[in-house]
């Protein structure tokens, strides 16, 4: 009787309350090397060291103090990793060994409208997931912008009838993380979906000058003093840069396009929004409509697809 088993993050302050707090007689917490935190005792540690990530996956050792595997994930991002090690360390905690544990992690493939990955034979990758908040957003970017060797270039809009102003935001961050940001159509309902693009579109400017850049973000970037903000604008966009790195195409499919024509090799079209929907609600009608089929339609016509 009573709980059993307590499977907590040791990276995150919460987790020491918890630990001291509860009655299980089984505890394990997790964490990538490095950053468990010192005041967490007395329970297994289950770690995830040498981490490797990429665009379409990523691998890590996955260890405790009796045993040590290597994993190779299919699923990109940090916060991947971090998911298959919580998962990992619920396995231990019900004594499942990590080659038994390994073995369920590499089955995992993909998860429709979660950084689910399109591949193609130029050399460039497309990205479809579901984020459509100003966090998830910034979440997806900023875990791709590091294993991206060349250009990210950013497709969405914001949905209709609700919190307009997080609608500007997502622009800037779009732009702080992309190298090219393409706005576009989402899901209007009742709203005029240029109004909404127009909105998202005055974030824009403002978030591609935290960084130093010209047509592309420069490596490594360098943060810009705020005095040389306006004189970035001036010189090197033409007061926004609008049709330079940023556009504003209201059909989806015709802005999808364009990402495509302008990707070359070791780019990544990240498209978000919509996810693994399957309709698109305009004013009060629910249309046919999913990312994932579009794009591989267009991907087949120009035989970008094996």
């Amino acid at each position: 009787p009573g709980l059993q088993i307590a499977v907590v993050n040791g990276e995150d302050k919460v987790s020491v309350e918890y630990l001291k707090e509860t009655t299980a007689r089984n505890k394990v917490t997790f964490a990538s090397r490095g950053k468990l935190l010192p005041e967490i005792k007395d329970a297994l540690v289950v770690e995830a060291t040498n981490i490797s990530l990429n665009p379409v996956g990523s691998s890590f050792r996955l260890q405790h103090e009796l045993e040590t595997v290597h994993i190779k994930l299919h699923l990109p991002g940090m916060f991947n990793v971090m998911n298959a090690l919580a998962a990992a360390s619920v396995g231990v905690a019900l004594n499942l060994k990590l080659g038994t544990i390994k073995s369920g992690l590499e089955k995992v493939t993909q998860v429709k409208g979660r950084m689910e990955k399109i591949e193609t034979t130029r050399g460039f990758s497309v990205i479809v997931d579901y984020a459509h908040t100003p966090d998830s957003l910034e979440q997806v970017l900023q875990t791709l912008r590091p294993i991206v060797r060349g250009k990210i270039i950013s497709v969405f809009g914001a949905t209709g009838d609700r919190d307009k102003t997080k609608r500007p935001i997502m622009g800037a961050i779009a732009a702080r993380y992309a190298d090219v940001v393409i706005l576009t159509d989402e899901e209007p309902y009742t709203e005029d979906p240029q109004t909404i693009i127009d909105e998202v579109a005055k974030g824009v400017p403002r978030g591609r000058p935290l960084f130093a850049g010209k047509k592309t973000h420069s490596r490594p970037r360098l943060e810009m003093k705020v005095q040389d903000v306006r004189q970035f604008l001036k010189q090197e966009h033409g007061g926004s840069g609008e049709g330079d790195w940023w556009f504003k195409i209201s059909d989806r499919k015709e802005a999808i396009t364009k990402a495509i024509n302008m990707a070359t090799f070791d780019d990544l079209i990240v498209v978000t929004g919509m996810g693994a929907q399957n309709y698109k609600i305009v004013g009060t009608e629910k249309i046919k409509w999913n990312d994932r089929k579009v794009i591989e339609e267009i991907l087949k016509e120009k035989k970008y697809l094996t």
